[in-house]
């Protein structure tokens, strides 16, 4: 039954633990199953309601077919540590493989130390002499859980798991038993974080990295042979084109000298000069000889 984070309410509660119950006592031979209740993060789900007691409905139910439920899960729930208690008839039963009871409110030292003991009174764990009792009370603000543990080790054997490390191989080794694979071990309950009462606390720990030294960016050797040569020169503003020549009849070009001259091939382009000559004045040469006098034209 996966009911976590579903908004449930005591009256809700109690109208699932009843169809819970009638399917059971129709089906028959419960031996078939193994129930899975979790209600975790409801916290609107308490124990303290009279009028719809759903709680109360859940510990009778327990106490009916407490036997064949192997994983309670009710934590981050608004069940105070009197309401655990009264699930202590359930945990002697010795069927329970995990339970959740973190990130309660109101839950007192005696009330874990009672809690504890009873896995004790069962002598049922370790199950199969290979699996603990898997039992989450972190983050409900026990302000010295360490006493608790010195408190009660002298009666029952139990380990805190703290490390990543140590969560993962007590997974491992919880399926290991029901492949008939595990070790016999004297371990009777397994506390995941239990030092952890803080409820800003995370629930499961990031693994620690491994500081390294940081590593240098390699220098790549300076090209200063690049840098010495010069930028290459900008591209020219106009590009010079040569001028076909001419063939040249005495001192005209031979396109003006009528029509025994070839053609000649269109100029591609004029480019202005850079010294310009200064334009001629003087008059005409036949103006100036027509002006000379009767000697000076003898003597030419």
């Amino acid at each position: 039954v996966q009911l976590s984070s579903k908004n449930l309410s005591n009256q809700t509660l109690l109208l699932r633990i009843g169809q819970l119950e009638e399917y059971l006592e129709r089906v028959g031979e419960p031996t078939k199953f193994k129930i899975d209740l979790d209600f975790r993060d409801n916290p609107k789900v308490t124990d303290t309601d009279l009028e719809f007691d759903g709680f109360g409905r859940l510990v009778t139910f327990l106490k009916k077919f407490g036997s064949f439920v192997t994983r309670l899960r009710i934590g981050g729930t608004g069940i105070s540590g009197s309401g655990l208690c009264e699930l202590i008839d359930f945990i002697k039963m010795g069927a329970a493989e995990e339970l959740d009871f973190s990130n309660l409110p109101g839950v007192e030292q005696f009330e874990v130390v009672a809690l504890l003991m009873a896995v004790k009174e069962s002598q049922q764990y370790p199950l199969q002499k290979s699996l603990p009792l898997l039992l989450r009370l972190d983050r409900n603000g026990l302000e010295k859980p360490h006493e608790i543990i010195a408190m009660v080790s002298q009666d029952l054997c139990c380990e805190v798991l703290t490390d990543p490390c140590e969560l993962q191989k007590a997974t491992v080794a919880r399926n290991k038993v029901h492949r008939g694979e595990a070790e016999l071990t004297e371990v009777m309950i397994s506390l995941p974080e239990f030092y952890l009462q803080s409820e800003e606390a995370v629930t499961t720990p990031v693994p620690k990295t491994p500081k390294s030294a940081p590593s240098t960016p390699e220098k790549k050797p300076l090209n200063l042979r690049a840098k010495a040569q010069a930028p290459p020169p900008p591209p020219p503003l106009m590009e010079e084109v040569e001028e076909e020549e001419l063939p040249v009849v005495g001192s005209l070009p031979k396109a003006f000298c009528g029509s025994r001259a070839k053609k000649a091939s269109p100029v591609v382009s004029i480019l202005p000069l850079a010294n310009p000559k200064p334009p001629d004045h003087h008059p005409p040469a036949h103006v100036m000889w027509k002006n000379l006098s009767t000697s000076a034209k003898a003597r030419k």
